[in-house]
């Protein structure tokens, strides 16, 4: 079912993509008339396939894609502060918490513990909590980490053990660009500290590859607040990134079922020696 909404989303932006691929490599700036050109032909693809298939139902999220040209030698992440917030209706989060007593076997209290604490914050848009020790022992098969990946649709964790998660969470996470963003949860404003978490996004620069990923949006959005996302993840991650915007190759948006759509290329090669 999944394989032939692809294949439907790709034959109608087909066209539109052959003109925007010819357009990034005549301009090799990004600008605002670009971006928004790109979310407009994102948008309209998007209504079509919903026409034509009305069990499409979830709200797309909107990636942009970073093909570097030097990879770095060590993963980098960079956190991106973005104008419009990222979150989609009814988002459903989930926060991994350190535990108690470490010697306690029951990792209830913990959980009661961490709820109580939240509520007296009047934080109230954390769905489920989780533990360490529920995460040690509860998600350790290989099925029961890939079902909680798919369980939530933001994932943030308490920074005192944020350092222990790639080991318990793997490739499910980290894999699929779900990695849990760290959160304070001894910050002044924690109700603040939580929803910039939740409102913002990260682009993990990988050492593996030439290409990543950061969420910008979600197809509900206005295309003015997209674009604006996508031109600030753009700016921010070019700064971040080991060499600077002269490292960048390649940028694109995308959503879960549609292809790339470019909206900058380079010119050249830039070797950065890091």
């Amino acid at each position: 079912r999944a394989s032939g909404k692809i294949v439907l989303f790709s034959k109608l932006l087909t066209d539109e993509i052959i003109l925007l691929l010819k357009l990034a490599m005549l301009e090799h700036d990004i600008d605002r008339s670009k971006v928004l050109t790109a979310v407009g032909v994102l948008t309209q693809a998007a209504e079509k396939l919903q026409k034509k298939d009305t069990l499409v139902d979830e709200i797309e999220v909107v990636h942009l894609q970073v093909c570097v040209k030097k990879i770095p030698t060590k993963n980098k992440t960079v956190k991106l502060k973005l104008p419009h917030s990222i979150r989609r209706p009814n988002t459903e989060v989930c926060l991994f918490v350190k535990d108690l007593d470490k010697f306690d076997r029951d990792y209830e209290p913990t959980v009661h513990h961490f709820k109580d604490f939240l509520h007296k914050k009047g934080i109230n848009n954390i769905t489920e909590i989780i533990p360490l020790k529920s995460l040690r022992t509860e998600y350790k098969p290989y099925e029961a980490k890939k079902n909680l990946s798919n369980a939530y649709d933001s994932f943030i964790a308490d920074a005192r053990i944020v350092r222990l998660l790639p080991t318990y969470l793997g490739k499910h996470f980290y894999g699929k660009k779900k990695a849990p963003v760290q959160v304070n949860l001894q910050a002044k404003d924690l109700a603040k500290e939580i929803n910039d978490a939740i409102d913002n996004s990260s682009c993990i620069i990988g050492s593996k590859g030439s290409s990543s990923v950061a969420v910008v949006g979600h197809m509900k959005m206005s295309p003015a607040d997209l674009s604006e996302n996508v031109i600030a993840a753009a700016s921010q991650i070019s700064a971040g990134v080991a060499g600077g915007a002269k490292n960048i190759k390649q940028l694109s948006i995308k959503s879960s079922l549609s292809l790339s759509i470019p909206i900058y290329m380079s010119e050249g090669l830039y070797v950065y020696y890091l």
